[in-house]
Parts: C-alpha cells; sequence; structure tokens
C-alpha cells in the first residue's frame, strides 16, 4: 500500500514538475515520507553504488566548514539543508521502482508531460517573439529541465531494440516529442543549455550503439529542429552572441566571474559562506561598468562554489560529478549513458548559470539519476531471477 502511493506520488512529480514548481515540491516531499515509512516498517533493498554515496557524504561534510565559517550564518544553514533537500530525491525510484513496466510508465508520463510544456513554451515565442518561460517562469529553469529530459529521449529512440518496451507507436512518439524538446529548448534563448544539449547528444552519438538509420533519423531530427529557429534573425544574433565578448550578457557574466575569483582568492578555504555571494558581492566586490548591483549567483557553479565554499568543496563536488559520468560511459548499458548525458547536461550549463539551485531542475536531476540505477537494479533482478529458473 505505501508502495504504491510512494509509486503514484513519484508519477505526479513526473507529469507536474514542469508546469508546477509547488507541485513537483508537494509530491516529492509526500512521496520520500512515504517512501521512508516504507523503508523503516518493511525490508525494502535499496542499492547505490558506494563510492558514489561516500563522495556525497564528502561534499556535504565540506560544505559544514563554510557554514562553520560563513557571514551570514543563518543563510547558510537555510541553503545548507536546501540543498540537501534537492540531493535526497535520488533514494525515492529506489524505494518504489520494483518493476520494468513502472520504469516504462513513468518515462512515458514525464515525456508526454514535457511534450504539452514544450508546446505552451514554442507558443509563447511565436506569440510573443520573446525568451520562453513554459510555466516555469524562467527560460534558464524551463531550459534546464528540458536538457535533463532529452538525454532519455535521444536514448530510448537510439538504443538497441529489446531494451526498452518497443512499438512504431511509442517511436512516433519519441520523434516527435525530440522534435518538440529541441524547438522549445531553442525558444528559451538559453544559450548555456545549448551547448549543454550539443555536448549530450555528441556524446551520445559516440557512446550508444546505433545503426545508420537510427543515425539518419537523429541527424535529420537534430538538423530540421535547428535550421527552422537559424532562419530566425532574433535566434541567429542569440546564436552569434555565444561568442560575443562584448554582448551585455556575456559582459555581465565576465563581471560575475571576476568577482567570484576575487572572494575565493581573499578566503580559499572556507569560501565567504553559502548562500552569502550576492552580499558579499554588493558590499566588497562590486566591479566597475556592471550595469546589475543585485546578484544571487556566479552564473557558474565552479566559480560560485569557489566563492561560496571554498576549494575543498568545489574539489568534492568536481570529483563527484566526474565520477558519476566517468563511472556511468564505462557501465556499458543504455541507462549509464542516460546517467552519464543528463549529469553532462547538468554540468556544462553549470558553467554558464548555477544550476545546482534551480530547485526544480536539481531536483529532477537526482530523481533522474536515481531512476536510472533503479532501473538497472530492476534489470539485474530479473536477469538473476530467470538465471535461478534455468538452474
Amino acid at each position: 500500500m505505501l508502495n504504491k502511493a510512494s509509486y503514484y506520488l513519484l508519477l505526479l512529480f513526473a507529469a507536474t514538475s514542469v508546469h508546477s514548481i509547488a507541485a513537483a515540491n508537494v509530491t516529492l516531499f509526500l512521496g520520500l515520507s512515504l517512501g521512508l515509512i516504507r523503508y523503516v516498517t518493511q525490508p525494502v533493498t535499496v542499492k547505490l553504488d558506494r563510492r558514489l554515496l561516500y563522495l556525497l557524504g564528502l561534499f556535504f561534510a565540506s560544505l559544514l566548514i563554510s557554514v562553520a565559517f560563513s557571514y551570514n550564518k543563518v543563510n547558510s544553514v537555510k541553503e545548507y539543508f536546501s540543498l540537501a533537500s534537492r540531493v535526497i530525491p535520488i533514494f525515492l525510484p529506489l524505494l518504489v521502482i520494483q518493476t520494468k513496466r513502472q520504469v516504462v510508465q513513468l518515462v512515458s508520463v514525464l515525456i508526454c508531460s514535457l511534450a504539452i510544456g514544450d508546446l505552451v513554451a514554442i507558443w509563447q515565442r511565436l506569440q510573443w517573439g520573446e525568451r520562453a518561460t513554459g510555466m516555469l517562469g524562467s527560460p534558464i529553469t524551463f531550459a534546464g529541465y528540458v536538457e535533463l529530459v532529452l538525454p532519455v529521449i535521444l536514448v530510448w529512440l537510439t538504443a538497441e531494440t529489446g531494451r526498452f518496451i518497443y512499438s512504431p507507436k511509442i517511436k512516433l512518439v519519441l520523434i516527435i516529442s525530440l522534435f518538440l524538446s529541441i524547438l522549445a529548448l531553442l525558444a528559451t534563448g538559453t544559450r548555456g543549455a545549448w551547448l549543454a544539449v550539443a555536448t549530450s547528444i555528441i556524446v551520445n552519438l559516440m557512446y550508444s550503439k546505433l545503426s545508420k538509420r537510427k543515425l539518419y533519423v537523429t541527424a535529420i531530427l537534430v538538423t530540421l529542429a535547428f535550421s527552422v529557429f537559424v532562419v530566425s534573425p532574433v535566434m541567429q544574433n542569440r546564436l552569434h552572441s555565444i561568442a560575443d565578448l562584448d554582448d551585455p550578457s556575456n559582459f555581465g557574466r565576465l563581471v560575475l566571474w571576476q568577482s567570484a575569483w576575487e572572494m575565493f582568492k581573499d578566503h580559499p578555504f572556507t569560501g565567504v559562506g553559502l548562500r552569502n555571494f550576492n552580499q558579499m558581492y554588493n558590499e566588497h566586490y562590486p566591479q566597475p561598468g556592471a550595469e546589475i548591483t543585485e546578484h544571487t549567483q556566479a552564473h557558474n557553479t565552479v566559480l560560485h562554489l569557489l566563492a561560496e565554499t571554498g576549494a575543498v568543496s568545489t574539489l568534492a563536488f568536481i570529483s563527484l560529478f566526474g565520477y558519476i559520468i566517468l563511472i556511468n560511459l564505462r557501465s556499458g548499458d543504455e541507462w549509464g549513458l542516460i546517467a552519464a548525458l543528463i549529469t553532462i547536461n547538468f554540468v556544462v550549463h553549470g558553467m554558464f548559470d548555477y544550476t545546482f539551485r534551480l530547485s526544480v531542475v536539481s531536483r529532477l536531476y537526482w530523481v533522474l539519476l536515481g531512476l536510472t540505477y533503479a532501473a538497472r537494479q530492476v534489470q539485474w533482478e530479473k536477469q538473476k531471477n530467470e538465471t535461478y529458473t534455468t538452474q
């Protein structure tokens, strides 16, 4: 009973998270609460890479140093627990996913829900001519959401037949979803997400087992989607601005990066404290020529962590995500590839925005990462049972 309730709440998260941050938070909280109760009251096998758990523990332990020496300890304590709340959802799929059918249902709901959000974003772009926000209120947040689901669509579409439940209808849905998601991503005008997805597409083509037909289908879809927006002068300007250092957005980021580096040099071991970047920037590290005075993040995850938490926590962070990418690329299976690709997108986009602090994006990342481990656990249990049956 508890497991069913937790699973349905996980499905609700997949259905609502792209439309409402509040609904996503509520469903995750309730799902985790019920899952924890079941874990305590009933025997549940939860298998997660121990090294991953150690690195997670090391990262959060190192953050305590920053909290202890923070310039504003109240802000830092709040941010510490906020970051923890975004990582904990990794355990929900591991607690509730028990069958391959549940995996397929969850991913199907997620993809179909995103397709609705994609249509809204495309309509916003066509109707208003401005950067699309979907229903999440921010182009950066919506782009971060899309970039995490795209690898699932790509790998399912290009994976070897038999790994997933395939039919002509499902393939058609995946193709349409891929097309809509790329259009919606471009409609957000979020260049960091564009670079992230371009990187993960290349990695996917390098590591997945593709037939020529699937390779051509993927290449045609990606080319067609990009072509639709490249013909637009607005999109051309947005693309050209990526390498333009005089672009106001790029200049603003360079200013923030310089300030973040100065903070790190002055506080190399402890940083200025979690959630203190904005205050410290305005009071001690403003840069000449900056047009904006209210900055909550450095628009670069590594530099932001260096400024707020110092070298130790940042190295722990880099080790954590580097390990996730490398170990999953070496796994040789589709779910490992998905785990690596969503992490690549999360990290590459994080070079231009502090994605770790985008609540719905960060929680979705950890839920999807947990799902990749849960899916492999389901496959392993099935193979083990089949082996015992044949014996």
